[in-house]
């Protein structure tokens, strides 16, 4: 990725991928998922733990307790629950208060690292020779240098045969605007014009000339699936990721005693 098509969230992205390289390289794919989601959990909770209060959070916690417990066995007139409930509400809103900043916080680098997995293990580049549809949004035609690998073009929808590695396609729209190149470096499915977000998150395929009148080009990609059983959804490394990451921080708030 060039620094200049990086986001803000993708600038650790280099560590992470060496990482990943220099360490796991010779475990399978779903092995590594799992790696990174106890490393995931353990950063989270342990950075949330340093910086949120957790004294004052048992406080408050025991406080609130107190607090239900005293409307449970109120046996009075309304007037008399108005002000337990807000006591109540009170302090469910320092309680949020106190945990709000430091989760976010603490779940900066957890970020940053889905941003990165959502590109390194989302999806496949084609085999060369294969037909890849690319969908234009709007509907405009595209030219490509060399013509022959333009195999079939009806309306949005295009067919393209994907270059090896040593080949170089030159794809441009119908005014001549040179657009991208293929093969392309990383199997991100879609193109688009930079905007607003993308500096916090860049397309490390860079993105779209302003001058064109296209918009955006989906990829035909296959997505990577780690696991053999299920519905496809099942398989990929979002479920299998953020099931794991959600198992391994509520055991490590309970082994741990985290507020």
């Amino acid at each position: 990725m060039g620094i200049l098509d990086m986001g803000v969230l993708d600038l650790p992205s280099s560590l992470f991928e060496w990482l990943d390289i220099t360490f796991f390289s010779l475990l399978a794919p779903v092995w590594r998922l799992v790696i990174w989601s106890v490393v995931t959990s353990l950063v989270s909770m342990f950075l949330y733990r340093i910086l949120s209060s957790q004294r004052k959070l048992e406080q408050i916690k025991r406080q609130v307790v107190q607090a239900r417990d005293a409307m449970n066995n109120y046996d009075g007139d309304m007037a008399g629950l108005y002000p337990m409930i807000w006591v109540s509400l009170k302090l469910s809103m320092q309680q949020l208060g106190i945990t709000l900043g430091p989760a976010i916080l603490s779940s900066l680098p957890a970020l940053c690292l889905i941003v990165w997995l959502s590109n390194a293990y989302g999806y496949e580049l084609p085999q060369a020779g294969s037909r890849v549809t690319l969908q234009v949004q709007p509907t405009k035609k595209l030219q490509a240098t060399p013509t022959t690998v333009l195999t079939e073009q009806d309306g949005g929808s295009v067919t393209v045969q994907w270059p090896t590695n040593d080949e170089s396609i030159k794809m441009a729209d119908s005014h001549g605007i040179a657009l991208f190149s293929l093969p392309l470096a990383h199997a991100i499915p879609v193109i688009h014009k930079q905007v607003w977000w993308n500096s916090l998150v860049g397309n490390p395929n860079g993105y779209l000339a302003d001058n064109t009148d296209i918009e955006s080009i989906t990829f035909s990609l296959q997505k990577k699936q780690y696991l053999s059983f299920g519905p496809d959804w099942i398989r990929s490394w979002e479920a299998v990721f953020f099931s794991l990451v959600i198992l391994f921080s509520v055991a490590i708030k309970l082994v741990f005693k985290i507020h």
